[in-house]
């Protein structure tokens, strides 16, 4: 284990000088030939390299996509179907996806790996189909979703590999549950379930069941929340609440329990959380700032709810004629952040976003001594955000691919 001696070393060489951040860059997806010009980002991988979603091909009919470089590129759909395909997750290393796809007897949940779909299942009275898997563990082995029943009821489920497990109900419901986030082990599963009086965000484990979160404060008698997303340390969930605000993002830890996050400065407070960290600093999602229009946003606690338009075009990127609707998926480490918007042209386009310097490990803007002191403490204490190369544990490499990043510069 490097010690402490080092970080003070390093400290005394770089002084208090510090260097202006770097790197930040931002890529337009495209989209897949053949009918009109669309495509929508759902998620993306630990380390930041592998984006997921759908892309038009036709008139109402979608394929999903992964990325290889800086270009998407057709997965396609389950075999049989109309061509609703879309990937809706992707593991850690970015190797396994799934979603939802259009097979012969409806919509089915899907794992894609190496070029092949396994199919999920989750049938209902008669054979028709009707499952998502909306999330993926990090090792790509347990999926998170929904089926439906009979009578168009909806219930939250979870696939152990190709073996589904119904989640049941929060007490009192039973017409609608849907699993949205899991965590990286996959022993955690986040979603919504209805209640006798409303909607609400639940955890679930197998030893506690569905446990309800509640709602936020100030939301009235009828509670309207659900979790989108868990860190993948499984110690932070995120989602959507009903506040005095209205419609709030919220952070839930088992210390804090749920807490609304507010909006964008100016705005009516009106936010929405999909997706979160590793270990749960940073959340994406949207806002609606001064102008009332909501736009994708990233948060952390230093600086609450900020524009991810502007973070970029502070960093030089020419984001002209762009409106960034939505992000829907965040790296380990808070950096490479995806979602789709409006581009110049007026159609909507997925798009990647990588905002600042890695060895900025305080995210002040900055590359100086305090970061590199920041990180050593993580690291000598084992703590995941010391997971530099996001590979799911701490090591010598994660120690010296931070170094060699700080002595960069970036």
């Amino acid at each position: 284990m490097r010690s402490v001696t080092l970080a003070l070393s390093m400290s005394v060489l770089v002084g208090s000088a510090s260097t202006a951040l770097a790197q930040t860059s931002f890529t337009a997806l495209g989209d897949l030939p053949g009918g009109a010009f669309r495509s929508e980002a759902a998620g993306v991988s630990a380390n930041g390299s592998v984006v997921v979603g759908r892309s038009t091909v036709g008139a109402n009919q979608f394929e999903a996509f992964r990325t290889v470089g800086s270009g998407i590129v057709s997965i396609g759909d389950l075999a049989g179907g109309s061509l609703q395909g879309f990937a809706l997750a992707v593991s850690g290393d970015g190797s396994v996806l799934a979603g939802k796809g259009s097979g012969p007897a409806g919509l089915e949940a899907f794992k894609w790996q190496g070029g092949v779909f396994t199919r999920l299942g989750g049938t209902i009275a008669g054979g028709v189909f009707g499952s998502a898997a909306n999330a993926i563990n990090s090792d790509g082995s347990v999926c998170a979703g929904s089926r439906e029943l009979a009578g168009f009821v909806l219930e939250a489920c979870r696939w152990n590999g190709t073996t589904l497990q119904p989640l049941g109900f929060l007490p009192g419901g039973g017409d609608a549950s849907f699993a949205l986030g899991v965590s990286g082990d996959g022993s955690i599963v986040v979603g919504g379930s209805d209640t006798l009086i409303g909607t609400e965000a639940f955890r679930w484990t197998q030893a506690t069941g569905m446990v309800s979160l509640g709602d936020l404060p100030g939301g009235g008698s009828t509670p309207i929340s659900e979790a989108a997303a868990i860190s993948r340390d499984g110690t932070t969930i995120v989602g959507t609440g009903t506040s005095d605000n209205g419609t709030e993002a919220f952070r839930w830890t088992q210390a804090t329990g749920m807490v609304g996050l507010g909006g964008l400065p100016g705005g009516d407070m009106d936010s929405d959380a999909h997706a979160v960290s590793a270990h749960g600093d940073f959340i994406v999602g949207g806002s609606a700032g001064a102008s009332g229009v909501e736009e994708a946003v990233l948060w952390d606690a230093v600086h609450g709810f900020r524009s991810i338009k502007e973070l970029l075009e502070a960093d030089g990127i020419n984001m002209t004629g762009w409106t960034l609707v939505d992000a829907v998926g965040v790296s380990d480490n808070g950096r490479t952040i995806v979602g789709y918007g409006t581009n110049p042209s007026g159609n909507t386009e997925a798009w990647v976003a990588t905002i600042g310097c890695p060895s900025d490990f305080d995210r002040d803007g900055f590359v100086t001594g305090d970061d590199f002191d920041s990180y050593v403490a993580a690291f000598e204490a084992g703590n995941i955000s010391a997971d530099f190369d996001s590979d799911g544990f701490v090591t010598g490499d994660d120690f010296d691919a931070f170094v060699a990043a700080f002595e960069s510069g970036c």
